[in-house]
């Protein structure tokens, strides 16, 4: 077996999230692979545009596994509402370096956004002292996630950001820009009924060689409070319909399309009228290649609500009842310098994009209304900064 496979036959754990982070390793990545980082840029200051900043994140996943499927194979990546981290072969490298940085013109000439886009290899990693490891956690049979161990891939993050080195590229542009798959239009998603607010968290843990055992009992605090991951899963996919907000619409064909194509903002336009009417109509309008946009309990479950790498992020719902509970144990962790965290709470949540991978496999990035995760990362920025002073 050649590396470039190492991530496509590594078997999916059959274990609970919490009790794969509890063992505290992974399987070590090759060291001939590479961290590509891509990161929208002072996205904080972005927050009333965060649909863009969004789609961009998610489309930055969608061109790299576009590619990496056409070699047959998956890669480990994690999505962070304005930006992702994708570990790939480095057979495939030149290939996706160029459809990112057609992704970053294109943010560029669409919305006047910039994309950092930049790599740096395992081996390089591991000479300046980071492990990444990782782990393939199936969260049900339509979708498998990636869980990293180690802090290789927080200082990659950091790394691309603050070395601009890294994200110099003089290699030729994608010809074409590859998001098929792709669709982000869709309404404010209201939590279940049992509940009243949906939080987006951010924590890091100050303990870089004991983060897994802090996270471990962070989570397992969040399955005692907040229930398991069904019982605090933000959607309810009942409650799921296309957006009606013209706006989007056309983000979504311009970062698509690279321009305002006028069949598809009408197709979802209706879409997006008929959507909440009742079910019958809903089917009036599963046709031709849309046919994959039905909607279930399944594939609502498909979806990134617990991520590691380096930072535990997670995004639930609850009642105020609970969050009390569950923030007096975090803000007691930070007060005795464990842990910062950086936190947003909205009354819905937004299902960013829904990416229809083939062979039922699906999978759907969430994120607080309003840009949760940027919101929490902004505040967990400012706590860390202020703790250096």
């Amino acid at each position: 077996m050649s590396s470039k496979e190492f991530y496509t036959n590594l078997p999916a754990s059959p274990k609970h999230f919490v009790d794969i982070v509890e063992q505290e390793h992974g399987v070590p990545l090759p060291d001939s692979w590479h961290i590509i980082v891509t990161d929208v840029e002072d996205s904080s200051a972005q927050l009333e545009h965060y649909q863009q900043v969004n789609i961009l994140a998610a489309s930055s996943v969608v061109s790299v596994l576009n590619i990496v499927e056409s070699h047959q194979l998956q890669i480990p990546f994690i999505y962070g509402g304005d930006g992702a981290t994708l570990c790939v072969p480095e057979e495939t490298l030149a290939e996706c370096l160029a459809t990112l940085h057609a992704l970053k013109s294109h943010a560029w000439n669409q919305f006047k956004v910039i994309l950092r886009v930049g790599h740096v290899q395992i081996s390089d990693v591991r000479a300046r002292g980071h492990e990444v490891s990782v782990e393939k956690f199936r969260v049900n049979q339509a979708y498998t996630q990636a869980i990293f161990f180690g802090t290789g891939t927080y200082f990659a993050e950091r790394h691309v950001k603050d070395d601009t080195t890294t994200q110099m590229y003089n290699g030729p542009l994608a010809v074409s820009l590859d998001l098929h798959g792709l669709e982000c239009k869709w309404s404010e998603i209201h939590p279940p009924l049992h509940t009243e607010e949906v939080i987006a968290l951010i924590i890091q843990s100050t303990e870089t060689k004991n983060s897994q055992s802090v996270y471990t009992k962070i989570l397992r605090d969040l399955d005692t409070i907040y229930g398991n991951f069904e019982q605090r899963h933000p959607v309810d996919h009942a409650q799921l319909t296309p957006t009606k907000d013209l706006r989007t619409i056309l983000y979504a064909s311009r970062i698509k399309f690279g321009k305002i194509k006028w069949n598809y903002i009408f197709y979802w336009s209706l879409r997006g009228f008929f959507g909440p009417l009742k079910q019958k109509f809903q089917y009036m309008f599963r046709l031709g290649k849309y046919k994959h946009l039905e909607i279930s309990a399944d594939l609502m479950t498909a979806s990134d609500t617990l991520k590691v790498s380096g930072n535990l992020m997670t995004i639930f719902a609850g009642t105020h009842e609970m969050r009390k509970k569950f923030f007096q144990i975090l803000d007691d962790m930070e007060s005795l310098g464990i842990i910062y965290y950086g936190h947003s709470i909205s009354k819905t949540a937004v299902m960013t994009c829904y990416i229809d991978r083939g062979n039922s496999t699906h999978i759907n990035f969430l994120d607080g209304f309003g840009g949760g995760y940027s919101r929490a990362a902004l505040e967990l920025k400012a706590k860390t900064k202020q703790a250096k002073k």
